[in-house]
């Protein structure tokens, strides 16, 4: 797995991490707290804040951030890998930002009716990954734009496996995470895998191929199936 992949598998099998800003109130220190999170495009993620956080004086005066992000599972803190986003946050109300934020997180519905609660991008221009000893570097964000073009076509990808292909996400669950259910939902999709919500719970499971081109995202997902109906 290339470097870009590694980046790509830990932001998006995560959802949660540390947001630091620069606290002007404090003299320039940074300030960090432990906030939820959604991937979109390439490596750009979304959060949800109110207008009353410390987190958003601190974005309204100075628009750089970092947000660290690390392995849930791992056997020593030592070897756990991790990176550190750094970028330019912008908020944003676009409906697609926050349609594929309440679809990762069900209960942020509530917020919809409060004016002062905001969503922001947060746009990834630098990125620090530590996979382990000795495995580690700085990425400069190069734009792939079929990374940004895949997100257009998501809703109608989701609502056609949804409707129609509800024993292939059970096959999924069952396969890749050991856990038997017959009601899950796809919630999102990307070039290198799926994210699938079943008992409250967001699962990930990554393509066995990277998905480069719109006319390969059918043959990918029966590349899954096929190799989950083989392995079982």
């Amino acid at each position: 797995m290339n470097k870009t992949k590694n980046i790509y598998d830990l932001i998006r099998t995560n959802n949660t991490g540390v947001l630091s800003t620069y606290c002007n109130k404090n003299h320039g220190f940074p300030y960090g707290s432990f906030l939820p999170y959604v991937h979109i495009h390439q490596f750009d993620i979304i959060i949800l804040i109110s207008d009353i956080a410390e987190h958003t004086k601190n974005l309204n005066e100075f628009k750089k951030f970092s947000f660290v992000i690390n392995e849930d599972n791992y056997k020593s803190p030592f070897e756990a890998k991790r990176l550190c986003l750094q970028g330019i946050a912008k908020k944003t109300n676009q409906e697609e930002f926050r349609l594929r934020y309440e679809r990762f997180f069900p209960e942020s519905v509530m917020y919809r009716d409060f004016a002062d609660f905001n969503y922001w991008l947060l746009e990834v221009k630098h990125i620090r990954y530590i996979g382990g000893f000795g495995n580690m570097f700085w990425e400069d964000v190069k734009i792939n734009k079929f990374e940004y073009e895949i997100y257009k076509f998501e809703n109608e990808i989701l609502e056609h496996i949804n409707q129609d292909h509800q024993d292939a996400l059970a096959n999924y669950i069952d396969f890749f995470h050991n856990k038997k259910n017959i009601n899950n939902t796809l919630i999102g999709f990307d070039s290198i895998g799926i994210n699938i919500m079943s008992d409250n719970k967001n699962y990930r499971i990554n393509f066995l191929e990277e998905v480069t081109s719109f006319d390969q995202i059918r043959r990918t997902f029966k590349k899954l199936s096929d190799h989950v109906k083989k392995e079982k």
